[in-house]
């Protein structure tokens, strides 16, 4: 059987890196949620048409890897397809079964892996100018957490931490906001919409899913942040933060500084703390 995987790390491929948001809602201590793919063009230049998953094997063994490895199975999954991605409940192993289900959920719950990649049997496809392909139908496999995925839309979407009480599950470009979230968050953001832009807009919205993840992520950047507390002296802010406060962290140090400078944050205190500081000052306004 040929089977494809689409796996990140090295060569042509390359990360957005992207840090999944905080969420409260609706998951155990061991699960997380995740976009496993979608209709967007990969670092492969490959597009898989979501509606044409195929779940018929994977149902039967609903496993999960790090990294594609099939010696390293960490937990299983409850998978669900619409026309605009292929969605995932991820459950890991129960705590002291695996070590490395224990890291990797420790990982993802944390907000530092957040990659996900899938591997598959192709069935229809066509060539795209690209020099890619769209795979028409496809079976699924596996799905794998990755540090690098190769479709940078295929991520962790919902976790356990808070980062402050309005937190709510990212959006990627064309899911909708009504299929991927919870009972109560789909019913604010339909107040929020009702609200501001009146009930044709809804109507739109629930139509369209490109529309309707757009009106969500400018509903998100309107929700105030909330500033971590000062961390005093030069202690790492990797080992001293809080949960919520190192997801903040992590996102200021990628977003403005990149990961080269993430890396070195993790392997000098001294430096990760002066970053720690410049992130407070930019959130109170004094830089």
């Amino acid at each position: 059987m040929n089977m494809i995987i689409k796996r990140g790390g090295g060569g042509r491929y390359e990360s957005a890196y992207k840090f999944a948001p905080a969420v409260s809602a609706g998951l155990g201590a061991r699960q997380i949620r995740v976009i496993a793919s979608d209709g967007t063009v990969d670092q492969a230049n490959d597009i898989l048409q979501p509606s044409g998953c195929d779940l018929s094997i994977y149902k039967n063994n609903p496993i999960v890897l790090f990294s594609h490895d099939v010696t390293k199975p960490i937990g299983n999954a409850d998978v669900t397809v619409s026309n605009s991605a292929v969605a995932a409940l991820v459950t890991f192993a129960p705590e002291g079964i695996s070590k490395t289900a224990d890291e990797v959920c420790g990982l993802a719950k944390a907000g530092v892996l957040t990659g996900v990649s899938i591997g598959f049997t192709p069935g229809d496809y066509t060539p795209l100018p690209s020099g890619g392909y769209l795979y028409k139908n496809f079976t699924l496999m596996e799905i794998s957490l990755v540090s690098v995925p190769c479709n940078n839309s295929a991520r962790v979407i919902e976790r356990g931490f808070k980062s402050h009480p309005a937190a709510a599950p990212d959006c990627p470009d064309g899911v909708s906001p009504f299929a991927m979230l919870g009972g109560t968050e789909a019913a604010a953001f339909r107040g929020h919409i009702k609200r501001r832009y009146g009930d044709l807009e809804l109507k739109f919205c629930e139509a369209n899913a490109a529309r309707a993840s757009k009106m969500y992520r400018a509903m998100q950047a309107q929700i105030p942040r909330a500033a971590p507390s000062v961390a005093s002296g030069n202690a790492n802010p990797f080992q001293t933060l809080r949960p919520a406060e190192l997801t903040e962290f992590v996102r200021f140090v990628y977003a403005r500084l990149g990961p080269f400078e993430a890396r070195r944050c993790e392997g000098n205190a001294a430096y990760a703390g002066r970053m720690y500081k410049l992130m407070l000052l930019t959130i109170e306004g004094r830089h």
